[in-house]
């Protein structure tokens, strides 16, 4: 069922299997405008490399345990035949439960086991080689990233320099 929703309508598809409702905008003079939202909860913790960009260092129980989080949401996410395709720090936003939210599917793909995806997609300093290379299976490019996302938390930088890998 869901590669079939997929072939017609893919981010109809993903918008459905995350759960989010979709709402028509109504301007202030009564017209409906031709266009779709998805409404969230204000997250006042604000994203979590602006955390970083402040000066702030996670301490190790903290990097624990937004990984975790990292790691029962996407687990949700590629339980539903999906993923994320732009995973990163910029993208992750924290509630006011201190919570993370994941933020930003517009790369968010069905994953097809049998067919590689080819798309180059997504933020070079999280990409696994295999999207540069233009093949890849998504779960695993977002694995990837997660690992960039862990390493960045734990060392307030990037394991490689975007200038020497391009």
């Amino acid at each position: 069922m869901l590669q079939h929703i997929n072939k017609q309508h893919p981010k109809a598809c993903i918008v459905k299997a995350i759960r989010y409702n979709l709402h028509a905008v109504e301007h202030h003079n009564g017209c409906t405008l031709n266009c779709r939202i998805m409404v969230m909860e204000f997250c006042s913790g604000g994203d979590l490399f602006g955390y970083l960009e402040k000066g702030n260092k996670f301490t190790e129980r903290f990097t624990r345990s937004i990984f975790q989080m990292f790691l029962d949401t996407l687990e949700c996410v590629h339980n539903e035949g999906l993923f994320h395709g732009d995973l990163k720090l910029e993208n992750t936003m924290v509630g006011s439960d201190g919570k993370i939210r994941i933020i930003d599917f517009g790369f968010a793909d069905v994953t097809n086991v049998s067919e590689p995806n080819t798309k180059r997609q997504g933020t070079a300093l999280y990409m696994a080689p295999e999207v540069k290379n233009g093949k890849y299976n998504g779960k695993e490019a977002d694995l990837f990233a997660l690992g960039i996302v862990l390493f960045v938390m734990a060392s307030r930088r990037y394991p490689f320099n975007l200038s020497k890998t391009e």
